[in-house]
């Protein structure tokens, strides 16, 4: 009976270990499968195995068989020889560096096919060679290990993408490519653009040197702020795609439709032959390409929902761009962007470069639903436990270190009158860790309704301990993201001031709850801590529109960033709460000063985009309503018009309120003060809107934007 220590025990492997060159191109793991594989069925493509050679090993069983007709051949000389063949190894002398062993097979006997002489190797010393027996090692990858795996893995997908399965659905367990009783009809973009963006209607031709324009427009503007998109890979991958056609997971023309969309809204172009809003056609162009690449999306697939998110939040589509920025966030982790140490987990994602990136996509990511989720005043879309994937670096923005920053606005433009330290790496670094920071704030202090006054009194201990965190977070910029308080500020770029400007708006939502105990006594709280804490958001919100200032002067408002137009409207918001409630003159003619230039930067802004009116429209309604209530103030009301007000706010609060100077606010004060409050309390897309015409009075008040200009022409 032959000895089972020489019966050949087999896994099969779950792909083979030369690709075709159609899975090497795209990355991804082969079946072996012929006449074609899984993936290069997928993907409708010609399968084809490289015909070089493979310098990396010889194939082993060639290798065995050419090792085997040696060792019988010279078995034969020591048999022709007269010399006995040896009995057994020394097995102590073998040592288990000694042994070369695969896991996942049994240790194998010599080739010889003498069982009497050679089955005793796989018996443990001592024993005789009629009790040999294979030794299996442990097989830690194997199928029943799966089951108890609490985590998941990333697998290759039905669609040739690698994505990630937790533990609970099953299909964690090792699989390759496409399975045999199902076909899901995955629909490819690559290719077929033209013909998608027919069908969509907007399938224009867009001249070269338009889109070029675009891009930079985005890359000089918008992408500092959220860096993901490197520069770099996607125009080397760009042209790698237009020269061969071969798709890539980090070029799609659904990116750089998205990317345009952007630099459309900040350009002053009008193209012949294209539709008046530059922005919604290629917005329409991204979207018709989205529909057919999320059957099988990829690394562009979340930058380009990135990108998408912020172009329907200026197209004021609140709705849709949050629901982008979810899906670029559920994406990120379907593609296993949250998790670290990856090449641990699937090798062929392990160069540098890919891991480099999907760092990046998925910090840019990150970035934005955290901004989404400050303007929209609502939970995140990953959890921060969740989140596995190893810090942002600044060394992970890949910048020459002599690399700067240039305005571009027009080919000719005297772009190059501004040279600025690039600084992209530095800034995305610590806007991660400020984004931490806001998203514990908003858990801590707004997940209340309704607070009591214990729960009052925590909350504001909570915001001070809080406040006192962010400022030792600006404390430790370095210098090259430093401002100076008081003094001349160096010249920045553009990312640079809104870091900060996201700053000091954070310090303004960290304090703005418990502002309004100057006119109704928050319960728990004293009038210091009231006046404290109205202090520290004014301060804040100063501060916000003089980097404005500085911004407005050196860089132009036309080409801020998307985000901005929150920031600038929550500085304007406690202006003018300032401007009709704040104790003295003087405070009241700063706010009053510095809300008039939050308003010009909001309608110069609303040139790109339109989400800046609309904060434009809110504000000035408040401002002429409560204008409105100082005219009633300043006449004897009407004993009707009086119990009307009387009984509208007792229907809303029923507490005594007073002025700081303890005089009583009528009631149709009041109302203005409601109305501002419930701005403050609600979110951009939920606030209330006039109905009124945008600008109830004389235009006086606001300058009408003049040219754009960088301050240096």
């Amino acid at each position: 009976m032959e000895s089972t220590c020489n019966r050949k025990i087999i896994r099969q492997s779950k792909h083979v270990t030369r690709a075709c060159t159609g899975c090497r191109q795209r990355k991804t793991k082969c079946d072996g499968a012929r006449p074609q594989c899984a993936n290069c069925r997928i993907h409708n493509q010609q399968c084809v195995m490289p015909q070089g050679v493979d310098k990396r090993t010889v194939p082993s069983k060639e290798r065995y068989s050419r090792l085997e007709q040696y060792t019988q051949s010279l078995e034969s000389a020591l048999v022709s020889n007269g010399i006995a063949l040896p009995s057994r190894l020394d097995t102590s002398a073998l040592t288990p560096d000694s042994i070369a062993f695969n896991r996942n097979t049994a240790v194998q006997t010599p080739v010889s096919r003498d069982d009497s002489s050679w089955g005793s190797i796989c018996s443990p010393p001592g024993e005789g060679s009629n009790s040999a027996a294979p030794v299996l090692l442990p097989d830690i990858e194997s199928p029943v290990d799966a089951l108890s795996d609490r985590f998941g893995s990333l697998q290759l997908a039905d669609d040739g993408q690698v994505r990630f399965f937790g533990a609970t659905s099953n299909l964690h367990i090792q699989h390759v490519g496409s399975f045999s009783l199902t076909d899901p009809k995955i629909r490819s973009v690559y290719g077929s653009e033209q013909v998608i963006l027919r069908h969509a209607g907007v399938g224009n031709a867009i001249a070269e040197e338009l889109e070029d324009h675009l891009l930079r427009l985005y890359f000089c503007w918008e992408n500092p702020n959220i860096p993901v998109v490197d520069q770099d890979v996607f125009y080397a991958q760009r042209a790698i795609y237009r020269a061969t056609g071969r798709p890539s997971h980090l070029y799609s023309e659904l990116l750089a439709n998205a990317m345009c969309a952007v630099g459309a809204a900040l350009t002053r172009r009008q193209p012949c032959g294209l539709p008046e809003s530059l922005a919604e056609f290629f917005s329409t162009r991204a979207k018709a390409l989205l529909e057919v690449e999320m059957d099988a999306p990829s690394l562009c697939a979340v930058q380009a929902l990135v990108i998408l998110s912020g172009v329907e939040a200026f197209l004021t589509r609140d709705a849709r761009g949050w629901l982008y920025s979810g899906m670029a966030m559920r994406l990120a982790t379907d593609l296993g962007l949250h998790l670290k140490h990856l090449e641990t987990v699937h090798s062929e994602l392990s160069n540098g470069t890919e891991m480099r990136m999907r760092r990046v996509v998925f910090w840019g990511a990150y970035i934005h639903d955290r901004m989404w989720s400050f303007y929209v005043g609502r939970p995140e879309s990953l959890d921060e436990k969740h989140i596995f994937v190893e810090p942002l670096k600044a060394s992970d923005i890949v910048q020459d270190a002599t690399s700067c920053w240039r305005p571009y606005i027009e080919e000719g433009h005297n772009q190059d009158s501004i040279s600025l330290p690039g600084l992209l790496g530095d800034v995305a670094q610590y806007t991660v860790s400020l984004c931490r920071k806001m998203s514990h704030i908003r858990r801590v202090l707004y997940n209340s309704p309704s607070p009591g006054s214990t729960e009052i009194r925590s909350l504001h201990n909570a915001a001070r301990t809080l406040r006192a965190d962010l400022l030792s977070w600006a404390e430790t910029l370095p210098p090259s993201l430093s401002l100076r308080d008081g003094k001349e500020q160096p010249l920045r770029p553009p990312h640079v001031l809104q870091l900060h400007m996201q700053y000091h708006a954070i310090l303004v939502v960290i304090d703005r709850p418990f502002t309004y105990g100057r006119y109704q006594r928050l319960p728990g709280l004293t009038a210091a801590d009231i006046e404290e804490c109205h202090m520290a958001c004014t301060d804040a919100a100063v501060s916000i529109t003089n980097i404005l200032q500085a911004f407005r002067h050196h860089h132009g408002a036309r080409q801020m960033n998307i985000h901005t137009v929150h920031l600038i409207f929550t500085a304007a918001l406690v202006h003018i709460h300032n401007v009709f409630f704040a104790p003295g003159e003087r405070t009241r003619t700063t706010a009053r000063s510095l809300f008039r230039i939050s308003c010009q930067v909001l309608l110069e802004i609303g040139q790109a985009y339109k989400n800046a009116l609309r904060a434009l429209e809110i504000i000035t309604s408040i401002k002429s309503k409560l204008e409105t209530t100082e005219c009633r103030r300043s006449r004897p009301a009407s004993d009707g018009e009086f119990n009307n007000g009387l009984n509208k706010r007792a229907r809303l609060n029923a507490h005594t309120v007073s002025t700081p100077a303890g005089v009583p606010l009528t009631a149709p004060a009041m109302e203005g003060l409601d109305l501002l409050e419930e701005c403050l309390d609600m979110s951009p897309s939920t606030t209330y809107l006039a109905t009124d015409s945008l600008f109830p009075e004389g235009w006086g008040w606001i300058s009408p934007p003049g040219s754009f200009s960088t301050g240096n022409e």
